[in-house]
């Protein structure tokens, strides 16, 4: 790992800078303050210097090319000083960076500075900071400023988390730090965030993907390069957050906004559909032109791998791009890491325990040190962070032999939970089981409540107690920042898992199908072919049913006629453009039980189209085309339709259909317009053009398309690359254009090229100063050898 500077303020870095140079140089050096400096941070005689230090922190993303630029200007700036001031006699000067640079980039400083630099020590970098915090003469200095801690964890201790809003202390408010175990991954990913800034964490089920990503976005919360809001997302609010940075950070670096997206492809299947997938190519790309935005995304690896193959565009994105690896996996831990896991989680239950409760568990603990036992548990196949929590949670309710217990335990995982489980009474089995039931977690706490209260129509139980009695051990309950919006979720996702296991053997779930009055519990509880059932049957009666407006619309195009077009209109409004996909008869798609399959508008007006009830496509026509308030539903639809071609098409069709006619530009949309005030062609075939525009200025697209071979300085060759790009790129965006509902009217769209010509300029010009030669793996942090498994596990508690 490098030297975390940016952990250090501005100031600091200075007087560290300077610091280091009266060591190196064996000069005083005089420091200043804030303010207008000339170029100068350090100097050891004002009138006459003998050498004169800028210290210049930066960005773990700026190059060494950039970097080249910034120290020209800065030397021009301090030689116009020294005519200032009238220094006559000779000095050195010296650059001190955080950005690590190559040799190309230190021979053009050196070569810009002449007589100024009159070494190579002149130009103190990232690298030979590194080497230096290794030497005993400086090793001082960098404990003195906090860069030299036995880990990140350390750090925390001395530089105070200031998060500037209630979002981002919310998300720490179940973190503590002192139990949090270090270990190779969290130093991979901080470098690898700082530098890519966008990572995927992956892993399986209980590997510490959550609690990981905590950490990182506890360490980015306390560096002193800037102000960090950290938030977490779903995979939903992309569009949101864009436009919130947009908004908010976009023309302020000093602000800086890390964002977690947990299990962002679903919590134990893969839950996201290809219009939010598509979404994160817009992600990545404003990610790849921020410095000071940051993404942290992590899954399960195997719902990872099914989203891969669901989506080949999805698989190009996140595979390795040009030897820069994002996806790190976190399932692999070593002996070392793994002592230090259970050691942690067994201090945690200790550290809140009574006086004697505490003898109590250090007298089990110590049935683990007799004979070195702890090395079975630490060796064991099962052997999983989630799974270890849970074993020492529950040290002091063993019972028998305390190395047996945990053995047991693991062998076999779902023994331990289901222990767990029936040891509660079964209002609180069927509080979890009705929880899990919901589709989308984490659930309004009002709503659970309520569904619970539906369910078990008995007045003898208190409710809240319910709650307390699971809290922190079962399920969680979290607040936004109203703090009126209570939301209830498990703790962790593997309760999820063991709960799905029980669907066909626990009466509850018959019981929740037959009772509740929330159709979003109904596919988890049975399936889609007992949701649409009860939509069919007794729709008004659920609480959530405009939730399920898309599912209802489906169902009344099964009838030949619509009895109540006022209602049928109401739902169309009330569509979101997301519903559950309706059951498909003795299908043979195996896949389709381990993922919830969602259709959006596209596929409701395809099932408009082939439903035999021409009322229905009638009343929907008529409200697109003339409605006054028709602009909503538009509005709706353009946002949430992955495939715009697809709706485009069937619309064309249903138009054909009802009014023989296209869905063009023609005297139709033209008259409708005149009544609604809304042009239905021109509002697709913006919309296109602007999703094109997005793929136009996806600068990622472009990364594929530079061919720096044989490239030479030359204009005329820097001018002839930057055509050929631009036109290869044209051509792959007219040729995308080519196969849609709009490939007659590619002459009428108004693309603009002048973003990604820049970015093709830059890249050229940057390649040019700094040629792009293999990349070195990440530097990755080696444990201290004298520390061994009997050391960590082989103490008694007390």
């Amino acid at each position: 790992m490098n030297i975390p500077t940016d952990f250090l303020t501005p100031t600091d870095f200075e007087e560290f800078s300077n610091r280091i140079s009266e060591v190196l140089f064996n000069k005083e050096i005089i420091g200043f303050g804030e303010g207008k400096d000339n170029g100068i941070d350090g100097i050891d005689n004002i009138v006459t210097p003998s050498i004169v230090i800028q210290s210049k922190r930066y960005q773990s993303r700026t190059t060494p090319a950039s970097f080249v630029k910034i120290a020209i200007k800065e030397i021009d700036k301090i030689r116009e000083t020294s005519l200032k001031f009238e220094w006559e006699k000779k000095f050195e000067y010296v650059i001190v960076t955080s950005v690590k640079l190559n040799p190309i980039s230190r021979k053009k400083i050196r070569a810009h500075a002449k007589e100024l630099m009159s070494s190579d020590i002149n130009i103190i970098d990232g690298g030979v900071l590194k080497d230096l915090s290794s030497n005993e003469k400086y090793e001082k200095i960098f404990i003195d400023f906090d860069l030299k801690k036995e880990n990140l964890i350390e750090l925390l201790k001395y530089h105070k988390q200031e998060c500037i809003s209630l979002e981002s202390r919310e998300y720490f408010s179940d973190f503590n730090e002192k139990y949090f175990v270090e270990t190779e991954v969290l130093y991979k990913l901080y470098d690898l965030l700082n530098n890519e800034h966008i990572a995927i964490l992956t892993g399986g089920p209980g590997v510490g993907k959550t609690t990981m990503c905590k950490m990182i976005g506890s360490l980015f919360s306390a560096k002193c390069d800037g102000d960090y809001i950290i938030l977490e997302r779903n995979i939903d609010e992309i569009q949101k957050l864009i436009d919130f940075y947009n908004e908010n950070f976009r023309q302020e670096n000093s602000k800086k906004l890390f964002v977690v997206f947990d299990d962002f492809l679903g919590r134990t299947a893969l839950e996201t559909s290809e219009r939010q997938i598509k979404k994160l190519r817009s992600l990545y790309s404003l990610v790849n032109n921020s410095e000071n935005l940051f993404v942290l995304l992590n899954s399960r690896t195997q719902i990872l791998s099914a989203a891969k193959n669901e989506d080949i565009e999805f698989g190009q994105l996140i595979d390795d791009k040009d030897n820069k690896k994002v996806t790190i996996d976190l399932s692999k831990y070593s002996s070392i890491e793994k002592a230090r896991i259970f050691r942690k989680n067994i201090e945690f239950q200790f550290d809140s325990q009574s006086k004697a409760e505490k003898k109590i568990m250090d007298i089990k603990y110590c049935e683990l040190i007799n004979g070195k036992k702890y090395r079975s548990i630490v060796n064991h196949r099962n052997f999983n962070p989630r799974l270890i929590e849970l074993i020492a949670s529950q040290s002091l309710k063993s019972e028998g032999n305390y190395f047996d217990y945990c053995i047991k335990a693991l062998d076999d995982p779902s023994k331990l939970y289901t222990r767990l489980f029936t040891k509660l009474p079964e209002t609180h089995q069927l509080f979890l089981i009705c929880l899990y039931c919901f589709d989308e977690y984490p659930v309004i706490l009002l709503d659970m409540e309520a569904s619970y209260k539906e369910i078990l129509a008995d007045d003898t139980y208190d409710l809240m107690q319910i709650e307390q009695d699971l809290e922190d051990s079962w399920i969680v309950v979290k607040n936004d920042s109203s703090l009126k919006n209570e939301r209830v979720e498990f703790i962790n996702p593997s309760i999820i898992d063991f709960i799905s296991n029980k669907k066909n053997k626990n009466s509850f779930f018959e019981k929740i199908t037959k009772n509740t009055r929330f159709l979003s519990q109904l596919v988890r509880a049975d399936d889609t072919v007992k949701l649409y059932k009860m939509i069919r049957k007794n729709y008004d009666w659920f609480y959530d049913k405009d939730r399920f407006a898309g599912e209802k619309l489906s169902c009344l195009l099964e009838q030949e006629e619509i009895v109540d077009g006022k209602n049928f209109i109401e739902l169309l409004y009330q569509f979101k453009g997301k519903y559950h996909r309706k059951p498909i008869e003795n299908s043979s798609l195996s896949i389709l039980p381990l993922i919830y399959v969602y259709e959006d508008w596209s596929d409701l007006v395809r099932e408009l189209y082939f439903s035999k009830n021409r009322d229905a496509k009638n009343i929907f026509l008529q409200e697109l085309l003339y409605s006054k308030i028709n602009n909503r539903l538009v509005e709706n639809m353009l946002d949430t339709t992955a495939d715009l071609d697809s709706l485009a098409e069937y619309l064309e069709y249903l138009i054909e259909e009802i009014y023989d006619s296209k869905f063009e530009q023609n005297e139709l949309i033209d008259f409708a317009e005149e009544a609604s005030g809304l042009n239905l062609y021109s509002a697709f075939f913006y919309c296109k053009e602007r999703r094109l525009q997005e793929v136009i200025d996806d600068y990622y697209q472009v990364d594929d398309l530079l061919d720096f071979n044989n490239l030479s300085d030359c204009e005329e060759d820097k001018k002839l690359e930057v055509r050929a790009v631009l036109k290869k790129h044209e051509e792959n965006i007219y040729h995308e254009l080519s196969s849609t509902f709009f490939e007659d009217k590619t002459e009428d769209f108004n693309f603009d090229f002048s973003g990604v010509e820049e970015y093709i300029i830059e890249q050229i010009e940057e390649h040019l100063q700094f040629p792009i030669y293999d990349d070195k793996e990440i530097e990755t942090f080696h444990l201290n050898d004298v520390e061994t498994v009997d050391s960590i596990l082989g103490i008694s508690l007390m």
